[in-house]
C-alpha cells in the first residue's frame, strides 16, 4: 500500500503493441497453461489496479472508464486542463 503522504501516479496509455504479446499468449493457450489469469479489458482493471496499488492519479484515462466506473460505485473525477 501507499505509504502516508505518498501520491501515486500511473498511466493507461497503451497502444497495439502493448497488446499484442498478451492477446498471442491468450490464443495459443499459454495463460490457461501456466495457469495465469489472463489480462482484464481497461474498465474493470484500471480501478482494481488503482485500488490494489494506492494510485490516487491516473494519467489519460479513458472517459469512457471513468463514466463506467462511476455507474458501477466508484467515486472517480476527471480533470482536464
Amino acid at each position: 500500500m501507499t505509504p502516508p503522504g505518498l501520491i501515486r501516479i500511473a498511466t493507461s496509455s497503451y497502444h497495439v503493441g502493448h497488446s499484442t504479446a498478451a492477446t498471442i499468449a491468450l490464443e495459443k493457450g499459454i495463460f490457461r497453461e501456466e495457469g495465469l489469469i489472463p489480462p482484464q479489458v481497461e474498465k474493470p482493471a484500471l480501478f482494481a489496479a488503482m485500488k490494489q496499488r494506492g494510485i490516487y492519479i491516473v494519467l489519460r484515462a479513458k472517459a469512457s472508464s471513468v463514466i463506467y466506473l462511476n455507474s458501477r460505485g466508484a467515486d472517480l473525477a476527471i480533470v482536464g486542463g
